[in-house]
C-alpha cells in the first residue's frame, strides 16, 4: 500500500469526497428505438455481445461463443445452425425482455456497448469538497483584500496557510497546491516569522510524502525542515521532525522504497539522535521523558534491543503519569500503530495495556476505546475471540458516551462476528441488526451510506438461513434492496455481478430448505409463495408452490407442459440440497417464539 492510500484509508476526511462519474441514462423508448435501427446500422456484433453480456447476467453465467457467418460458421458444425440435441428446450426471450432486463439498474452499464449513449463523465461535488471550496473562496477574496492594500501581516499568513492545506485536502493538482505553500512561505519569509516557515516546511514534506509519494521533494523539504530547527532545538519542533523521521523510516527501512537511500536515512537519524540526547540533559525532566520516549521509540524501529525499549517505556510511563505536559494522546497513537508488528510481544502487550489504562485519567476516552477496538480485531484475526469479545465490551463503554457513530458500528460489526464464530447466533445477530440500525441512522443524518452495510446484511440473511429462518431471511431481501438502491443512487462503486450471485445462490438455499418443510407447516407456504414473488426469489417461489402441489407455470411451460420432467428436475435438486445439511425451516407466521439457551448446563 502506497502512502496515499493508506492515509486516506485512515483519515478520509482529510482528502476529497467528490467523485467522477458516468452519467447513463437512457429511457425505455430510446433504448426501443435504438435496438430497433442496429441492423440498419450494421450494428449486429454489438448487438451480439451486447446480448451475450446480458445473458451471461441474467441467464447463464459461462456461455460460449459461437462462430457465425462472418466466421465461416455456415460451412461447420457449430450450435448455432445444427442441433446439439433432439431435446433441446428453446426459450424465446423476446424485446420486451431485453428492456426490461437491459435497464435493470445491475445491467445499465452494459448500454455502452451498443453505444446508445456516450457516458457522460462528470464530477459529483461532495459535501465536505463543497464546505471546503467555499471556504477557499473566502479566503482568497480576504486576501484579494489585503493585496490591495499591500498589506503583510499574520493574518494574511494564517490565510495563505490555510488555503495551502484547503487545496491539498481536496487534491487539487500539485502546481496549485505547491503555489499556495510558496505564497504562504514567501509571507511569512517577508515578515521574518520563522514559527511560520518552521509549520509551512512541515507541511510541505507532509504533502509530498503523503499525497504526491515523491520521495525526492520530501528528503529536500524534511532536511529543510530540520536544518531550521537545529538553530535552536526546542523540544516540540523535534518531536514533529521524529513524526517526519517515521515516514522515513517506515517507508524506506521497513517497505524497502526504491528510490530512498537507507545510508542517507541513518545518517539523518544520527542527527535526530544527537538532537535527542541533548534534550536528555534538560533541567526540565517532563523535557527528559519525551526525549527518552522518542529515543526508544526511534530503536524499536530499528530493531535495537526491543524488549529492553519496552521495559524503558513502560517505566517512562509509569513516572509521567505525575505531569500533565506530558502527551500520553501522542504516545497511544504511536503505540497503537505497532499493534501489527508487535502484537505476540508480551512487554509490549504491557505497554499497550499501561498506556491504555493511564488515557483514562487523561479523559481521552474516545483514544482509549480506538486502542480497544484495534486490539480486540487483531485478537479476533488470531481466533481468541472470547478475549475480543471481553476487550470490546469495554470498548462500548467509552463509545456509548460519545459522538462516535462509526466506531460505534465497527464495534457491533467485530462483536457480531466474534459472537458468530463461537456459535451463538442470536447474540450475534443482534449486534449486526444494531449496526445496520446506525448505518441507516447516519444515512438519515448525514445522507450518506456506507457500502460494507451490505456485508452486515448478507451476514445477517446468511445467519437466519443457517438457523431455518425462513421468514426473517426473506424479510431482510427486502431491506437490503432498498440499501443497494441508496447505494445506486449515490454512485457507489458496487458489484452488482457479486451481488447478483449472492442472491441466486442463497435464492437456492432458501428454496431447499422449503422442501424440507413440515406437513403440518404446509399451510404457511401461500404467504411464503407471496413473500417469494415480492422480492423474486424465482426458485423459491417454484419450490414453495410444487411442496404443496402446485407446479409453476413457466417452469412447466420451459418442460413442455411434461409434469414428470418437473417432477425429474425436482427430485435432483432435493437429493443435491441434502448435502447442504441444512436444518428443517422454522415458520412464524407472525407469532412470537422462545428462544432457550444453556447457560451452566440450566436452561
Amino acid at each position: 500500500m502506497e502512502p496515499r492510500d493508506l492515509l486516506k484509508k485512515l483519515h478520509p476526511n482529510q482528502f476529497s469526497d467528490s467523485k467522477i462519474i458516468d452519467n447513463i441514462e437512457c429511457p425505455r423508448e430510446l433504448l426501443d428505438f435504438h435496438l430497433s435501427k442496429l441492423s440498419e446500422q450494421n450494428k449486429h456484433f454489438d448487438f451480439e455481445d451486447f446480448i451475450k453480456n446480458l445473458l451471461e447476467r441474467e441467464i447463464c453465467p459461462n456461455l460460449i461463443e459461437e462462430t457465425g457467418p462472418a466466421g465461416g460458421g455456415d460451412g461447420k458444425v457449430d450450435t448455432e445452425n445444427y442441433p446439439v440435441s433432439k431435446e433441446l428446450d428453446i426459450i424465446i426471450l423476446d424485446k420486451t425482455w431485453i428492456l426490461d432486463k437491459a435497464l435493470n439498474i445491475k445491467n445499465i452499464d452494459l448500454l455502452k456497448i451498443i453505444n446508445i449513449t456516450q457516458p457522460l463523465k462528470e464530477k459529483q461535488i461532495g459535501p465536505n469538497d463543497l464546505k471546503k471550496q467555499m471556504q477557499i473562496e473566502e479566503i482568497e477574496r480576504k486576501l484579494q483584500d489585503y493585496s490591495s492594500k499591500k498589506l503583510v501581516n499574520q493574518d494574511v499568513i494564517n490565510l495563505s496557510m490555510k488555503s495551502a492545506i484547503l487545496s491539498r485536502d481536496l487534491e487539487d493538482n500539485e502546481v496549485t497546491v505547491t503555489g499556495k505553500f510558496e505564497r504562504a512561505l514567501r509571507f511569512a519569509k517577508e515578515k521574518n516569522n520563522i514559527v511560520a516557515q518552521r509549520e509551512i516546511l512541515y507541511n510541505l514534506s507532509w504533502y509530498y510524502n503523503w499525497w504526491l509519494n515523491d520521495d525526492t521533494n520530501f528528503e529536500k523539504y524534511y532536511i529543510e525542515y530540520q536544518n531550521e530547527i537545529i538553530k535552536d532545538k526546542k523540544i516540540e519542533e523535534i518531536l514533529k521532525l521524529v513524526t517526519l523521521w517515521t515516514l522515513w523510516t517506515l517507508w524506506t527501512l521497513l517497505y524497502t522504497r526504491k528510490n530512498r537511500d537507507k545510508n542517507k536515512v541513518k545518517d539523518e537519524t544520527n542527527i535526530l539522535l544527537k538532537l535527542l540526547n541533548e534534550k536528555k540533559n534538560s533541567p526540565s525532566r517532563v523535557t527528559q521523558l519525551k526525549a527518552e520516549t522518542q529515543i526508544c521509540i526511534i530503536n524499536i524501529l530499528l530493531e535495537k534491543d526491543i524488549d529492553k525499549q519496552f521495559d524503558k517505556l513502560i517505566a517512562i510511563v509509569k513516572e509521567a503519569t505525575k505531569f500533565k505536559e506530558y502527551d500520553f494522546l501522542t504516545l497511544s497513537k504511536m503505540v497503537e500503530n505497532m499493534l501489527p508488528i508487535f502484537s505476540n510481544n508480551d512487554k509490549y502487550n504491557q505497554l499497550y495495556e499501561l498506556v491504555t489504562d493511564k488515557l483514562a485519567n487523561r479523559n481521552c476516552e474516545i483514544q482509549r476505546a480506538k486502542m480497544y477496538l484495534k486490539k480486540a480485531k487483531m485478537l479476533l484475526s488470531n481466533n481468541k475471540y472470547y478475549e475480543s469479545i471481553n476487550i470490546l465490551g469495554k470498548c462500548l463503554t467509552f463509545l456509548y458516551k460519545n459522538e462516535t457513530d462509526g466506531k460505534l458500528v465497527e464495534a457491533y460489526v467485530n462483536i457480531g462476528g466474534n459472537f458468530e464464530s463461537i456459535g451463538l447466533h442470536y447474540a450475534a445477530k443482534n449486534y449486526y441488526i444494531a449496526a445496520i440500525t446506525m448505518f441507516i441512522d447516519i444515512y438519515l443524518k448525514d445522507r450518506y451510506l456506507d457500502s460494507f452495510s451490505l456485508k452486515v446484511i448478507n451476514r445477517i440473511i446468511d445467519l437466519e438461513i443457517s438457523d431455518g429462518n425462513i421468514e426473517e431471511a426473506i424479510e431482510w431481501f427486502s431491506i437490503k434492496n432498498i440499501l443497494l438502491s441508496i447505494l445506486y443512487e449515490s454512485n457507489e462503486n458496487i458489484n452488482f455481478d457479486k451481488e447478483n450471485d449472492y442472491f441466486i445462490q442463497r435464492d437456492a438455499l432458501i428454496s431447499s430448505e422449503i422442501l424440507n418443510t413440515k406437513v403440518s407447516d404446509f399451510h404457511l407456504l401461500p404467504k411464503i409463495i407471496e413473500m417469494c414473488n415480492k422480492y423474486e426469489l424465482v426458485t423459491s417461489e417454484v419450490m414453495a408452490k410444487y411442496t404443496i402441489g402446485e407446479y409453476d407455470k413457466q417452469l412447466l411451460d420451459e418442460c413442455n407442459g411434461n409434469k414428470e420432467k418437473v417432477d425429474k428436475l425436482i427430485e435432483g435438486f432435493y437429493k443435491d440440497s441434502l448435502n447442504q445439511k441444512l436444518p428443517l425451516p422454522v415458520y412464524n407466521n407472525g407469532n412470537e417464539r422462545t428462544i432457550y439457551s444453556l447457560y451452566n448446563k440450566q436452561k
